[in-house]
């Protein structure tokens, strides 16, 4: 049976994402404004603003994929799922975010049912360690 869980997206990320942008733009906007990078500046705005809204983890059996609007990727063999607050770039929009540890690697994810997540990964595989806080 296949599940989807969404990103948990912080206020904070949008926040950043708009000051930066406006930081930016607002010089060139008031010395020498032009139409064209003005509404080059909402794309971009716009893009960043629905960019953390496409991300998903989906569990399908015993596989995990994580989608982005640019990435997607799959994970079997959970061995560990850990709390952390990292800020490494991963596909993950809150700083509430779990590092899962696989087989052949790590990734780092914020689903926003976090307890659902790691309840319905114990349920395919109850030899997953956890350490959350």
């Amino acid at each position: 049976m296949e599940k989807k869980y969404n990103s948990k997206v912080d206020l904070w990320l949008y926040l950043f994402i708009y000051i930066s942008i406006i930081l930016s733009a607002v010089p060139i906007l008031l010395i020498d404004f032009n139409w064209i990078v003005t509404i080059f500046l909402f794309v971009i705005l716009a893009a960043l603003t629905l960019y953390p809204l496409g991300i998903k983890y989906t569990i399908n059996g015993k596989v995990l994929s994580i989608h982005c609007p640019f990435f997607s990727t799959q994970v079997i063999d959970i061995l560990l799922i850990e709390s952390t607050h990292t800020l490494d770039s991963s596909p993950a929009a809150s700083i509430d975010r779990l590092k899962l540890t696989y087989k052949h690697g790590c990734v780092i994810i914020s689903p926003k049912k976090k307890k659902d997540f790691v309840n319905h990964i114990l349920s395919i595989n109850s030899k997953v360690h956890i350490k959350i806080n």
